[in-house]
């Protein structure tokens, strides 16, 4: 697998081949190949519908990087109720100490800089999903763990104010 700068994940024929074998269930037509000129060129050939793939190099965006991650932020799914959530106060409410609160105002403005605050939304409704159907959650990972308000909202476990751990190691 690659991953191009916007975050799209291209796999080899190799990688799909493998992924048939174990499920032939598996819908191709939403992935991106790298190597996809025996497929496109069979699939041509036999004049059968095949279910169409798409090429590595017919991937164009016309918007920036930041761009296009805020319009894909713009279109996820979740209910109405946590799209409209006040996810600041609510994070702001589990503060418990004068320090926690400016923690978290200094995340909530580098949150708001980088145009992530649907994204905590988004995790306020995953976590709540998951909750809900008795899905076990992890510890946390990587720079996450260096978020003291995805420490309070639950994403992970990890008191980045007790182990003073930097924000910016997560929001760089």
């Amino acid at each position: 697998m690659q991953k191009d700068n916007y975050g799209t994940v291209g796999v080899t024929q190799e990688e799909v081949i493998e992924k048939l074998r174990s499920d032939p269930t598996f819908n191709i037509e939403n992935l991106f190949v790298i190597d996809s000129e025996k497929y496109l060129l069979a699939q041509k050939d036999s004049y059968l519908e095949m279910p169409h793939i798409h090429s590595w190099d017919e991937l164009s965006y016309e918007e920036t990087i930041s761009e296009y991650h805020k319009k894909l932020q713009n279109s996820w799914l979740m209910p109405e109720d946590y799209l409209q959530f006040d996810i600041e106060s609510w994070i702001l409410s589990k503060c418990k100490t004068s320090e926690e609160i400016e923690r978290v105002n200094t995340e909530l403005k580098l949150y708001h800089e980088f145009n992530l605050i649907n994204l905590l939304k988004y995790l306020r409704y995953l976590r709540d999903v998951a909750d809900k159907h008795k899905i076990v959650w992890g510890i946390g990972r990587g720079s996450s763990c260096s978020s003291f308000v995805l420490f309070l909202m639950g994403i992970h476990r990890v008191n980045s104010l007790y182990y003073q751990l930097s924000i910016n190691e997560f929001l760089r």
